[in-house]
C-alpha cells in the first residue's frame, strides 16, 4: 500500500514564511509633479504608477488567499487522517 507522509512542521513553517514574505505596507511609488508644460510622459507614467500600483495590490491578497486556502487544505487533511486513525482503532 502507497503511503502519503505529511509533515505537518514542515508545512506550516513554508506557510509561515510564504505569509511574512508579502509586505503588510502598501506599495508607494515617488509622486510626478506636474507644472505648467503637461507632457504626455508624465501622464503616462502616472498612468503607469498606478497600474503597478494595482498589480502588486492583487498579487499580495492573491498570495494572502492562497496561503489561507493552503492551511485549511492541510488542516482538512489533518482531522481526515485523524477521522481514518481513530476508525481504524476501533476496528481492531
Amino acid at each position: 500500500m502507497n503511503e502519503i507522509k505529511v509533515v505537518y512542521g514542515d508545512i506550516d513553517e513554508a506557510l509561515s514564511r510564504l505569509k511574512s514574505a508579502v509586505p503588510s505596507e502598501q506599495p508607494s511609488f515617488p509622486s510626478v509633479k506636474e507644472g505648467s508644460n503637461v507632457l504626455d510622459v508624465i501622464t503616462k507614467l502616472k498612468s503607469v504608477n498606478e497600474s503597478l500600483r494595482k498589480i502588486i495590490q492583487s498579487y499580495q491578497t492573491l498570495l494572502l488567499e492562497n496561503e489561507k486556502a493552503s492551511e485549511k487544505a492541510v488542516q482538512s487533511i489533518h482531522e481526515a487522517e485523524e477521522k481514518l486513525a481513530s476508525s481504524a482503532k476501533e476496528k481492531r
